[in-house]
């Protein structure tokens, strides 16, 4: 029996091991990229480890160091998937510390989960927040539409809950993230501005999602028909009367798709392996569909667009108006002005779409651009097209350089 439980022991170290190592290595190879929305293309993944090591019964402490480790990875990720692995880890305590025998390691996950929430309530706390009305019934009416859809699968997930009857604290998790989902969808009804609004109703229906997720561990581990029940009326809701977000997804395979062509990617590159991560660039990008390709293949921070979806509550509404406007401004600039732009925002660099004259050879556009600008200030950094990288001299602004 003892050779038995080592060698379970040794087995869960190892497992623990490798996902040490897959959730450091994700981070560590890359972590220029490590943002909004990359982290949500593993996101799931991460989840479905932390599950599969919490799952399992009886708990081993590796197993159980490694799920956390691997929901501390899905904190800093800043997805509502780390939510739903707060939520979880919390369910878990609570589920634990309910049986004597088990007391013990209830305390260590619920310490564990503390600890969590506070990194979660750091990740996510904003500094302003917009305008709110006071709740009424009658706002309930303008998310009626939005909330219809899951009807269907709220019964469903009622029935994967019902599974576990002889066990109730197993579908806690499950229960707690859709409560976080309705709740969000109550915070949203309440917003004055409709930007604010469409990032929170987005969003709230994750929270529905990942509960109908969590709800498939009642299912399996209690009454199996009624489990099952639950899961197939899920299921056949979805196929039935999709959600709307549902729906608009099938855009992505019908939508224009937008192209970044091979030499804007090599400039991409370059800028990711060049540039310092505090690098904070000015990219007036024309035009009413926002472009994110600069953060997306660089992992570095430009100026805010009309639809400030991912940067919400960050910045005051009198600083990002002025900033938008100055992005807005800046094609219609002279040269001579746009030192003094990227010193007011504290912008380190300006990534310019800039027309060339007929006659002049790419190799001497850079000079060209340069002799444009207002001697002294501004230097052509890297350059692939009409796109130009500016930075300021070396000794003007920190990050720059010149890098030809």
């Amino acid at each position: 029996m003892r050779a038995a439980e080592s060698r379970s022991f040794a087995a869960a170290a190892m497992l623990s091991g490798v996902a040490l190592a897959g959730v450091a290595g994700a981070v560590g190879l890359r972590p220029d990229l490590f943002i909004y929305p990359h982290t949500q293309a593993f996101a799931f993944g991460w989840l479905g480890l932390m599950l599969w090591l919490a799952a399992a019964e009886p708990l081993h402490p590796a197993r159980v160091i490694a799920a956390g480790v691997v929901a501390f990875g899905l904190v800093l990720a800043h997805t509502v998937t780390g939510a739903a692995a707060l939520v979880f880890t919390a369910g878990t305590a609570f589920r634990l510390l309910l049986t004597p025998t088990s007391r013990r390691q209830g305390l260590f996950v619920a310490a564990g989960s503390l600890a969590l929430a506070l990194m979660f309530w750091r990740m996510n706390a904003l500094p302003y927040s917009g305008p709110r009305a006071a709740f009424a019934l009658s706002s309930l009416a303008t998310i009626g539409p939005d909330l219809e859809p899951w009807l269907r699968p709220m019964v469903g997930l009622a029935l994967t809950l019902a599974a576990c009857w002889r066990q109730p604290a197993q579908g806690l998790p499950a229960l707690a993230t859709a409560g976080l989902g309705a709740a969000y969808y109550l915070h949203g009804s309440m917003l004055v501005d409709e930007g604010e609004r469409t990032f929170v109703l987005f969003n709230a229906p994750r929270f529905l999602d990942l509960g109908l997720l969590l709800g498939l561990l009642p299912a399996l581990r209690g009454d199996r028909r009624i489990g099952l029940a639950g899961a197939l009326l899920v299921a056949i809701s979805a196929a039935w009367h999709p959600t709307g977000l549902a729906k608009a997804a099938k855009g992505l395979i019908d939508g224009s798709p937008v192209v970044v062509d091979a030499s804007k990617l090599a400039l991409f590159e370059r800028v990711r392996s060049t540039l310092p991560v505090e690098a904070r660039i000015l990219w007036p990008t024309p035009g009413s569909v926002p472009d994110y390709a600069l953060p997306a293949f660089t992992g570095r921070a430009q100026s805010p667009i009309q639809a400030n979806l991912w940067g919400l509550n960050t910045l005051s509404a009198r600083e990002f108006d002025g900033r938008l406007r100055d992005v807005l401004d800046f094609p219609s600039l002279p040269p001579a002005d746009w030192p003094e732009v990227l010193d007011r925002w504290g912008y380190s660099h300006i990534l310019a779409r800039v027309t060339v004259p007929p006659g002049i050879e790419s190799a001497s556009a850079s000079r060209w651009l340069e002799a444009q600008l207002p001697q002294g200030k501004l230097v052509v950094e890297m350059a692939a097209g009409n796109l130009f990288l500016l930075a300021r001299r070396t000794g003007d602004a920190p990050g720059a350089g010149r890098s030809r």
